[in-house]
């Protein structure tokens, strides 16, 4: 190991010799610490200065090819699972061209530099005589043992969660697209004289606009909970959100016979916060409290300021049971049933983890069921 180790230095390694490779095994097998690393779920290798792999643990045999461990030991990472280009070079798995910019070669040749790595990488190999793609997410870490240097490496098999990435991604820019066109093409035929007239368009031209913003909104909460979103923040009137989410909402309102009400007291409030962030999380409140409320009741909206706090609220008069309340904020978590219970899930996402808020609530027989969003006056960058 050396701390300038170059990539040719790297490559460049020769295998040792099989004496000293049973020696580094045999070190490993009288180690009974090891046994804990049985039960963990992702695969964990020890590695020799030559990049040979002295011990695996059972969770790397879903890594491999073919399910025998024994395969891997003595052999590069490449090499055990099947890489395409681990044979392109006579040096071996980590020497060809292709290996200089592999994550795994990269991460090793950190840790030959005596530095601890976490990196990712795009893997082809065969399978069964079929190639397949595998992503691997591997952390690398040098260490000293009996006078001698090894590496740790824990691998995780993120294949399917860069496919579901990138299903995700595909969809909701499809979806978006196709759902754009919609509108426009409504928009087209209501702005037709003989159109105009007939209710179902302007309803067509409603429902076609909610489904983009349900899938927008969609979009953002995985870019959310992906640490992906992007924060503009501005100065908006406090009173925007409130008028916003009653004209939002008011269908839905209208069909459960509810009020939403609210007074000018926010008057000229202002505050410096992301307009769609915040105006997605207070929507999202007020449509849960409107359907958790009975026709004739009312919903009341208000927004205050105290000392250099903005404080949004949403009250309703249906009082939140004692379980519920306990799981209000958790993903998926609903009392309307099954794939719900996002709203104020995604509201306590964004106000608390992008824009620097906190979101609270309280419900009891007195004074019935009120959430808050507490603001900063000033937007500042969470963390």
């Amino acid at each position: 190991m050396a701390e300038n180790m170059t990539f040719e230095e790297f490559a460049d390694i020769p295998k040792v010799d099989e004496s000293l490779l049973a020696e580094q095994i045999h070190l490993f097998e009288e180690t009974p610490l090891l046994s804990l690393f049985d039960f963990l779920p992702m695969a964990v290798l020890i590695l020799n200065t030559a990049r040979q792999a002295v011990y695996g643990n059972p969770a790397f045999i879903d890594v491999l090819p073919q399910a025998d461990i024994d395969l891997m030991i003595g052999r590069r990472l490449g090499e055990a699972i099947n890489c395409i280009h681990a044979g392109k070079d006579p040096r071996g798995c980590g020497a060809s061209d292709v290996c200089r910019f592999c994550g795994a070669a990269q991460a090793l040749l950190e840790s030959m530099r005596k530095r601890g790595a976490i990196n990712q990488c795009r893997i082809r190999r065969h399978k069964a005589g079929i190639e397949e793609a595998l992503n691997l997410e591997i952390k690398s870490m040098p260490f000293t043992y009996h006078d001698q240097d090894f590496i740790w490496v824990c691998l995780l098999d993120i294949t399917h969660e860069k496919r579901l990435q990138s299903l995700e991604s595909l969809f909701f820019h499809d979806i978006l697209n196709q759902s754009s066109a919609l509108y426009n093409m409504i928009g087209m035929l209501s702005s037709e004289k003989q159109s105009a007239d007939i209710p179902i368009v302007s309803t067509l031209v409603e429902i076609s606009n909610d489904l983009i913003d349900l899938v927008r909104q969609q979009k953002e909460l995985s870019d959310a909970e992906a640490m992906r979103l992007k924060v503009s923040p501005s100065q908006s009137f406090a009173r925007d959100f409130l008028v916003s989410a009653k004209h939002s909402l008011s269908r839905l309102a209208q069909e459960r016979g509810v009020s939403i009400l609210f007074d000018n007291k926010a008057g000229d409030l202002l505050v410096e916060t992301d307009v769609v962030l915040l105006g997605r999380a207070f929507t999202n409140l007020v449509k849960n409290a409107v359907e958790a409320s009975s026709s004739g009741q009312d919903i009341h909206l208000d927004c205050t300021k105290h000392d250099n706090t903005v404080i949004f609220s949403v009250s309703n008069s249906t009082v939140i049971s004692e379980d519920v309340r306990l799981q209000v904020f958790n993903r998926f978590f609903s009392t309307k049933g099954k794939m719900r219970g996002l709203g104020a899930y995604t509201a306590k996402v964004f106000v608390e983890r992008y824009l620097g808020g906190t979101i609270e609530f309280t419900s009891t027989p007195e004074e019935k069921t009120r959430f808050y969003i507490y603001l900063p006056e000033e937007f500042h960058t969470p963390g």
